[in-house]
């Protein structure tokens, strides 16, 4: 069995008291955002000449980019942590980077907040480690799931928290972890220790023997295209060899060799692992970056792993050989079209069908647990079966007593007769022989634009069609089909 050994610098050296809550001292953490204004390539390349590990922020706005790393090395490095910040501030701005925000902070969920006020006022933020508990106090609570929150809460969690009254994250930190995880479980918990300052740790396990692809090209390879889909194919290869150990890599060591005798070797960093796509992307940037020949050789090492979360095996045991030829296409497709332009239906909750699912990018998606797939655990949510067509944009349909009026329906929930015919115009009916419902639905009374107050109903019709219809604002949408 291979021997390991944790980083000494990346794990939690001290501890305080705060309440009843043992509570780790983070790691003082530099958040920098900015505004692309010139090649993101040779920002990068500015970013990694200085910095030897640092790790992409996700999610951040179109339009900018985002970095993280450890501020204890570079800070000593230069003196204190103002001139570091001051140096990076100057070297981004010299290859035409703009609103620039610079912060540092115990913690990277703090360090984030801050870097965005820096932004707006234009000058780079220090918070020292014992003013750091009052401050986060005082952050709102929606910083657990804003876009690019390292906390990555979920938002419906959150948005309960702020109608419960919890408006402040010094609110939430202030609760019972117990209570707060006997209300909402595991994600009630998770936002509980971002509040009190608990955040994950950012390290991985070093291999004391080392797992590495490369690929030796017999002719110098001119083309950046070709060493990319070497890249790739190294990344499969690397991939495929951690996943037989139950592991995936946390930090990547990128080795380019060109035929001038130069070696262009960056560390890249990730702490929630690196994928195929991210592994073959940080080729591509280091090629865009930092090469200046003609490649001869490509290197591709593990330096760090995490444990592998794992992943359901088919019925019978290992995976369809269709699914992973489907991984493969998708991996190439993206490879040649960009990871923006390759999307899949992401499981996301909701009280109605078309919520339920949503377009997410292919390697930012995460497998969604089984058990938060049932409709009827969300309040109000329609019972099963789930429809089989549902309609983005609902059309306008009749539906009509035994009179020919329109079936309405109270604020109490109740039909004014039963439906006796649905169709798409006073001509065209169908004569509905079974009904089921209505389900009231009214989301979100709080906030005048998103306000959402229906009555669905479920019809079926005398040539076998079973709809999903729904009323609001005085007139019924065909909303789904059930085929």
């Amino acid at each position: 069995m291979t021997a390991r050994r944790h980083l000494v610098g990346a794990t939690i050296l001290s501890w305080h008291q705060q309440g009843d809550l043992v509570v780790p001292d983070p790691l003082r953490v530099t958040t920098i955002i900015w505004e692309s204004q010139g090649n993101p390539d040779t920002q990068r390349r500015v970013v990694g000449d200085l910095i030897a590990r640092w790790d992409v922020l996700p999610n951040h706005d179109t339009g900018d980019m985002g970095i993280w790393f450890l501020a204890r090395g570079l800070s000593r490095l230069h003196g204190s942590e103002t001139a570091m910040a001051h140096l990076v501030i100057e070297r981004l701005i010299e290859v035409g980077a703009t609103r620039i925000g610079l912060a540092v902070a115990p913690g990277r969920l703090a360090a984030w907040v801050l870097c965005h006020q820096a932004r707006s006022t234009g000058n780079p933020i220090m918070v020292a480690d014992h003013q750091i508990d009052s401050i986060r106090r005082q952050f709102p609570v929606g910083v657990l799931c804003a876009p690019g929150s390292p906390a990555g809460v979920d938002a419906a969690l959150v948005d309960r928290l702020a109608r419960l009254g919890l408006r402040t994250l010094g609110q939430v930190a202030d609760l019972s972890e117990a209570d707060i995880v006997g209300r909402f479980g595991a994600p009630g918990r998770q936002a509980h220790q971002w509040a009190a300052g608990v955040e994950p740790p950012v390290s991985g396990t070093v291999l004391d023997t080392e797992i590495f692809v490369e690929m030796d090209f017999e002719q110098p390879m001119v083309h950046t295209d070709a060493v990319m889909f070497a890249g790739r194919q190294l990344a499969d290869e690397l991939d495929d060899r951690l996943t037989r150990r139950g592991e995936i890599a946390t930090a990547i060591r990128i080795i380019i060799d060109t035929d001038h005798g130069e070696r262009v070797e960056r560390l890249w960093t990730h702490a929630e692992g690196l994928r195929p796509g991210a592994i073959a992307d940080r080729v591509r940037w280091q090629l865009q970056g930092w090469t200046a020949g003609p490649v001869v050789l490509l290197r591709l090492i593990a330096v760090e792993v995490g444990t592998e979360r794992g992943r359901q095996d088919g019925w019978w045991g290992g995976e369809a050989h269709g699914d992973e030829r489907a991984a493969r296409a998708v991996a190439r497709l993206v490879g040649l079209v960009g990871d923006e332009a390759v999307r899949r239906w992401s499981w996301r909750g909701g009280r109605d069908p078309v919520d339920r699912y949503d377009w997410v990018c292919v390697s930012g998606w995460q497998q969604t647990r089984p058990e938060s797939r049932n409709p009827t655990a969300w309040p109000g949510g329609l019972p099963t079966p789930t429809p089989a067509q549902i309609f983005r944009r609902a059309r306008p349909v009749q539906v009509c007593d035994a009179a020919g009026r329109m079936v309405a329906v109270s604020g109490r929930g109740e039909l004014s007769a039963e439906p006796a015919s649905v169709g798409v115009t006073d001509t065209v009916l169908s004569e509905v022989v079974s009904w089921a419902g209505p389900w009231p639905l009214e989301e979100r009374w709080w906030r005048p634009t998103e306000h959402r107050r229906q009555a669905r109903l479920q019809l079926v019709t005398a040539d076998g069609s079973a709809l999903l219809v729904h009323l609001q604002h005085q007139q019924w949408w065909l909303r789904a089909e059930y085929r």
